[in-house]
């Protein structure tokens, strides 16, 4: 297991005080990114070599949710198989109470030929826990049939990251503007199809269903990019 110790910044944090989604995913990334530059592995070892993680999949639970100026720490452990990736990532506060739970699933990627490709043997170091799985285990998200539209959003470059595509947190981030004024979000799954690029554009679909609320982030032929599925608390 890998630990990063931090406290909640400003910067971090929604209208309410609270460490938003997209402060919560980069904690996830900045910390699976630390361990991997720790090792050794980190984005210009993967860079050089034409390498790079892709992500399939979030499910995340959201216990409670780590407030601004909070001392908090987040934990990693990885197991690997073949060409996949599954981590899972904890929130924990100072007493060792578990915040936030999540769990993610990802390809190894040859970014030159756009394909899987098989983990290195010398990644070994990072450890296998072979009992990482969600709690759930409901990675598939089901789309409903009628949906509402929403705005197209442009791919800039302010939403890229160091593989030239959309960050996976962004995607997120969007989808979140979408939810009714004041909901309250219990878990998310997010289901990643293909990555957007510079210049393209989002065309955002939502309905809500009871207590789930979800989204569909397509191009402008329909394909999808990523599904996003909220699970609200009541009231």
């Amino acid at each position: 297991m890998y630990e990063m110790k931090s406290r909640v910044r400003y910067s971090e944090i929604d209208e309410n005080e609270k460490l938003s989604l997209f402060g919560m995913i980069n904690y996830f990334q900045d910390c699976c990114t630390q361990q991997s530059e720790d090792l050794g592995f980190g984005v210009r070892y993967l860079k050089e070599r034409h390498l790079a993680w892709y992500i399939i999949s979030w499910q995340v639970e959201l216990y409670e949710m780590p407030v601004m100026g909070q001392e908090i720490r987040v934990t990693t452990e990885l197991n690997m198989e073949g060409f996949y990736g599954a981590r899972n990532f904890d929130i924990l506060d100072t007493e060792g109470k578990v915040l936030v739970h999540a769990h993610s699933i990802w390809f190894f990627m040859n970014t030159e030929s756009g394909t899987p490709t098989r983990i290195p043997d010398e990644m070994e170091v990072y450890g296998y826990n072979t009992e990482l799985h969600s709690r759930r285990d409901r990675r598939k998200i089901a789309l409903p049939k009628e949906m509402e539209k929403g705005e197209p959003i442009l791919v800039n470059r302010s939403l890229l990251d160091t593989n030239h595509h959309m960050n996976n947190g962004q995607y997120v981030r969007i989808a979140e503007q979408l939810l009714p004024e004041g909901a309250a979000i219990r878990a998310f799954r997010v289901e990643y199809k293909k990555e957007a690029l510079l210049g393209e554009h989002l065309y955002p679909e939502y309905l809500q269903n009871g207590d789930l609320f979800t989204v569909a982030l397509a191009d402008e032929e329909g394909k999808a990019y990523a599904s996003v599925e909220f699970e609200l608390k009541e009231g």
